[in-house]
């Protein structure tokens, strides 16, 4: 009944007026949360923020940058589960309440003696580095208050203190909602204003562009000009929050859009399932996230969508407004209840019939397919717009001997993509064959010489769309082929596989693998589960991008081996790891010190492979063996003698 009425609390105030957050529904109204940190009482970042492919599921605690600070148990439990990885989490302390719900604290530099040994115990039966296991039977219990571990920067850098807190059915809940506070009366800053054509008939100042403009303050409110629109569009705002005397941005908590005064789109983030996280590309605008870092938050609901975070009229947020002026206010509120407002004026007019009718059918049997795919084209999941050139735009439902119009027109044209599928649109210099794809069926694509495949799985994306693949010779090797999954318009929920025959000079090339470049980066990243078999690449990709095939015969580099003692009076052993493109296996780490085998601990941000053993001492001269591998198989080995440091 209480998670009832605060969600009915949430969406009857007007105009984001402040309204007292409630806790949530499985806490009793006596149970309070101690600040689990003696490093610092200030947040570093807070709960729903934009990461690499998930929303921020926790509070971070700034520790200064420095490790070793104490970890408490912020309400009493029993020891859930701990876990200890290179990535996400690292090191990582799961503690079940009374009440069953739980708290999680990660990136922790070790762990409290009474955990750090049944870790080491179950770790040092195969010596394995990766652990995560439930503990709950070892019957393990923390007072509030008591010592958990001390914070540090494992998983993901810098160092930092990341708290979440779930329910008993293991939803995160906003830790700000359970009495966690810091000091803000600073209201939240808007930075930039998107609006997105949804419709093949829908135009932002003339382009078929995603349009975003920067805001002006004037009086207090924040303002982001005339916009002149055609056709339904979406707004989304890049808006970010301060607390006092802290320079870290944050995330908004709530965020309300009206038009004309009537309230069209609310957004409130108090907490949301792992089985959701995922869907922050469709809560945020994900070309421009791809390409920037710059998380625009939209505000409609994309199709798809299912996060609980929103209440909207009949159209979901989309403006699809009448011919005339229209006045878009904007509010956002942080969870202190301090509030800003914005102003945008869409001046909307009916879409241009004449361009309407630029996308039209005609005869492309004579064309010949194209080496090159078009990125300067604006694509959507149901149009794709054509830039004016010399060339005339040719449309054809492939294998059709029905052709609707029979005419060629040059200049500019916006494509309906929803037709009867494969659809195949050509103009002089491009031959472009596109599949329909679907959220619940799988699918599978092939080139036209059968040499490079897609297989798309059941939900593999999260919304209807139009796919072309393709391959060429790559310009840089007569031998190494580049290929295509585009356009990337949204990432992919669940991966799909791709597959490139190879060609028997091909097979016996050692090292292959499948890489795509990171954005605005000069650096190629090996493909997830990249692999070669005898007659074939394979790999799993979770986004539309270019491919290419390059070569690794060159093992990982060696350098700096050192011993050192940790602050905390513990040794140690490192070694910088280094690797030049397939990147560090570190499952393959090997690290034996006077002939006493260690855990290989792998830190990525910081290049290393450290020797982790709980009895670890130095002796005067310390005999050090080491051996690592590439994705690629490719190993190195290293044995020296270190004095006692």
């Amino acid at each position: 009944m209480k998670k009832l009425i605060l969600i009915v609390a949430v969406f009857l105030f007007p105009g984001l007026a402040y309204a007292q957050s409630e806790k949530p529904w499985f806490l009793d109204e006596n149970t309070t949360y101690l600040w689990p940190t003696n490093a610092s009482n200030y947040l570093s970042a807070t709960f729903g923020e934009t990461r690499s492919r998930h929303f921020h599921a926790a509070i971070d605690i700034g520790t200064w940058g420095i490790e070793g600070y104490e970890v408490y148990a912020s309400r009493s439990g029993y020891l859930f589960r701990a876990s200890v990885s290179a990535v996400g989490y690292g090191n990582a302390v799961y503690l079940m309440h009374d009440d069953g719900s739980y708290t999680l604290y990660a990136h922790l530099m070790d762990f409290a003696p009474s955990i750090r040994s049944i870790v080491d115990s179950l770790r040092f039966k195969d010596y394995s580095f990766e652990f995560d296991e439930v503990l709950i039977e070892h019957e393990v219990r923390f007072n509030r208050g008591e010592v958990i571990g001390w914070s540090g920067s494992t998983g993901v850098g810098p160092p930092h203190l990341h708290v979440e807190v779930r329910s008993p059915t293991n939803v995160v809940y906003n830790p700000l909602l359970v009495g966690f506070s810091v000091p803000d009366r600073i209201p939240p800053t808007f930075r930039s204003l998107s609006v997105e054509p949804l419709a093949k008939e829908s135009s932002v100042n003339n382009s078929k562009e995603i349009f975003t403009t920067n805001a002006t303050v004037r009086n207090g409110v924040f303002h982001f000009g005339e916009i002149n629109t055609t056709g339904p569009v979406g707004l989304g705002v890049n808006v970010f929050d301060r607390a006092d005397g802290r320079p870290n941005v944050y995330a908004v908590y709530e965020l309300e859009m009206s038009v004309n005064g009537e309230q069209y789109f609310h957004s409130r983030i108090d907490s949301f399932s792992f089985d959701h996280t995922h869907q922050m590309f469709l809560d945020r605008v994900f070309p421009i996230l791809f390409e920037t870092r710059r998380g625009f938050q939209r505000l409609f609901v994309r199709d798809g969508n299912q996060l609980p975070f929103y209440t909207t009229n009949d159209s979901r947020g989309i403006l699809n407004l009448e011919p005339g002026r229209h006045t878009v206010d904007i509010h956002a509120r942080d969870i202190f209840g301090n509030t800003s407002r914005a102003r945008a004026i869409l001046n909307v007019s009916e879409p241009d019939p004449i361009e309407q009718k630029k996308a039209f059918w005609g005869d492309n049997s004579n064309s010949k397919p194209t080496t090159d795919f078009p990125d300067n084209w604006i694509w959507h999941q149901n149009w794709v717009y054509i830039p004016e050139s010399e060339s005339p735009v040719r449309i054809q439902n492939e294998g059709s001997f029905f052709l609707q119009e029979k005419h060629q027109k040059e200049g500019a044209a916006t494509v309906d993509l929803t037709h009867a599928f494969p659809l195949l649109i050509t103009t002089d210099s491009h031959h472009l064959r596109l599949q329909r794809i679907y959220p619940n069926r799988k699918t599978r694509l092939f080139t036209e010489d059968q040499r490079f495949s897609v297989q798309f799985q059941e939900n593999s994306v999260y919304d209807t769309l139009s796919v072309s693949i393709g391959w060429k010779a790559n310009e840089d090797s007569d031998t190494l082929p580049e290929f295509w999954v585009l356009p990337n318009i949204d990432p992919i929920f669940r991966p799909a596989q791709i597959r490139f025959m190879l060609d028997e000079e091909l097979r016996a090339t050692p090292g292959l693998g499948i890489y795509f470049p990171l954005p605005n980066r000069d650096r190629w990243v090996l493909a997830s589960n990249s692999r070669q078999k005898e007659y074939s690449l394979e790999a799993e990709i979770t986004h539309f991008s270019r491919f290419r095939i390059k070569q690794d015969t060159i093992p990982p580099d060696l350098s700096n081996p050192q011993i050192y003692q940790r602050r905390d009076g513990k040794w140690f052993a490192s070694v910088s790891v280094t690797d030049n493109l397939s990147g560090v296996d570190f499952k393959s780490a090997l690290f034996i010190i006077n002939d006493v085998r260690g855990i290989a601990e792998y830190d990525p941000e910081k290049d290393l492979i450290i020797y982790h053993h709980p009895n670890f001492e130095p002796k005067q001269e310390n005999t050090i063996y080491f051996s690592i591998s590439d994705a690629m198989g490719n190993e190195s080995r290293k044995e020296i003698t270190l004095p006692h440091p």
